[in-house]
């Protein structure tokens, strides 16, 4: 017969040792589960993914246009995102329109060129816009490819990161 002797608090260690065991793996499975709001891309949403995808497939401008304005995406323009955007393929055009729509949100919401507050980080990228619970004021309105969005005394605006936050042009 084999006699055993428990060390004092030894129970207490086992209960401490089960506990934190099943601490972290809840917090897994609440972080393998639980939402990803910066990952997930809601319904309807244009992402620069899909934006590169069709240039490489040959997709017309002008469709692409059609998807971005019908969706009511905005994107926080960067020079890197600009730049990544050319060397994939997106037209200049396209790229001048996503430019467009992002001032045009600021001029009716000047707090998005300076905080990120109302942006959704995907990947590395910054999205706003209908899919992602703007206002629809902030995200219609901008003009037709090739028409500017200045009037008499407007400034351009430029995300954080480009040539400056608010510039004459």
């Amino acid at each position: 017969m084999v006699t055993t002797t428990r060390r004092p608090g030894h129970r207490a260690k086992n209960a401490l040792a089960r506990t934190m065991g099943a601490l972290v793996a809840c917090g897994l499975a609440v972080g393998l589960t639980g939402p990803a709001t910066a990952a997930e891309v809601p319904e309807g949403a244009v992402t620069i993914a899909e934006l590169k995808d069709w240039a490489l497939e040959g997709t017309d401008p002008n469709v692409m246009r059609g998807k971005i304005e019908s969706s009511g995406t905005v994107f926080r323009m960067t020079p890197e995102m600009r730049t990544g955007l050319r060397e994939a393929g997106v037209p200049s055009s396209l790229i001048s329109y996503m430019e467009l729509l992002y001032t045009n949100a600021v001029k009716h919401e000047p707090s998005l060129a300076t905080s990120d507050e109302k942006w959704t980080t995907i990947g590395k990228y910054q999205y706003g816009g209908r899919p992602f619970g703007w206002p629809e004021d902030w995200v219609v309105g901008a003009p037709p490819l090739g028409a500017s969005l200045k009037g008499e005394g407007d400034k351009a605006v430029h995300p954080p990161g480009a040539e400056g936050n608010a510039t004459a042009d």
